[in-house]
């Protein structure tokens, strides 16, 4: 295996672009310390952007990018290591680590500007402890994003992915928080997440204002209540409609568990009633309207919710 570092700008496909006139293959690492234009499906063992003004691995079409081992990305300030601006295009990245080497404040790993689709599976994913400096940042309106990363690790000061335009994000896997920073911020858009998402340190694994369970599978959450976050809905992301809105004192959508955290188990394919019973009876100390809200959420027949609700004069 070898080590290929760029030369110049150009194109990945150039011998020129690279240091001793080879184009990387399947077998070698590479290391851009330039602006290298992804011109073909890219196959390497692992793959380096250095951290620095002006590097970076440019895609502009559908691509795939294929890294078998280790994806360390740094890139230039407001720009990704990887930036994505392929207008209908379907990017997918598959690497067994992603993490970050940026050695500055608002630098991000990749950077998806414009896109149909851009799909990026990891065993890992971690930044490091700057300011502002994402794995993954969408500033991209009316994109499809699947990230599905066993595990997800933001840093100490920064979250692990953000979102800043109207788009879909769909999440799967464990995400925490670390001193307060979520595993996603999204400002606008929608998160639909598929997983386990826990609190440490106080504060929302996921901070958005929609956040939708993925029905296709088994859901964790672990919220906590945020002032801030009133408009919020959490609800499953095969209904139409917007869920159950946010009881004042709860501040997030669809509640089971107590009420100072939201927290639960979500699974489609599973509705034990009966055990739900026995939960609501074990919680009967909480206040009726949110026992009540929880008989809304947790009834399949709607009007049961509403009779049960209505018993409790909630």
């Amino acid at each position: 295996m070898a080590t290929i570092t760029s030369a110049q700008n150009g194109n990945y496909s150039d011998t020129a672009t690279w240091v001793g006139g080879v184009v990387p293959t399947s077998l070698d690492s590479v290391v851009i310390d330039h602006i290298v234009q992804a011109d073909q499906d890219i196959s390497v063992v692992n793959l380096t952007v250095v951290f620095g003004s002006g590097n970076q691995l440019v895609v502009t079409t559908s691509r795939n990018i294929t890294v078998s081992n280790t994806m360390t990305l740094g890139g230039a300030a407001a720009n990704g290591g990887i930036l994505i601006n392929a207008p209908a295009a379907i990017v997918n990245i598959v690497s067994n680590e992603i993490e970050s080497n940026a050695g500055g404040s608002n630098r991000y790993g990749v950077k998806v500007t414009n896109a149909n689709n851009v799909n990026i599976t990891t065993g890992s994913m971690s930044t490091v402890s700057q300011s502002n400096v994402p794995i993954v940042y969408i500033d991209a309106s009316g994109c499809n994003i699947d990230i599905d990363a066993a595990t997800m690790t933001p840093s100490d000061t920064s979250e692990l992915i953000k979102m800043v335009a109207d788009s879909t994000l769909f999440v799967s896997g464990i995400g925490t928080t670390s001193n307060g920073n979520p595993t996603v911020l999204a400002t606008d858009g929608e998160v639909i997440i598929s997983g386990e998402f826990n609190n440490d340190g106080g504060a929302m694994a996921i901070q958005s204002n929609v956040i939708k369970i993925n029905s296709t599978g088994s859901v964790k959450w672990l919220f906590q209540t945020n002032d801030a976050l009133t408009d919020s809905y959490l609800y499953t992301s095969d209904e139409g409609t917007l869920g159950q809105a946010a009881e004042s004192d709860v501040k997030l959508g669809v509640v089971y568990g107590p009420s100072d955290e939201l927290t639960g188990t979500y699974d489609p394919d599973i509705v034990d009633t009966a055990q739900l019973a026995i939960d609501l009876l074990d919680e009967m100390q909480v206040s009726p309207h949110v026992l009540a809200q929880r008989l809304r959420s947790a009834a399949t027949d709607d009007s049961v919710g509403d009779i049960v609700a209505s018993t409790l004069g909630a």
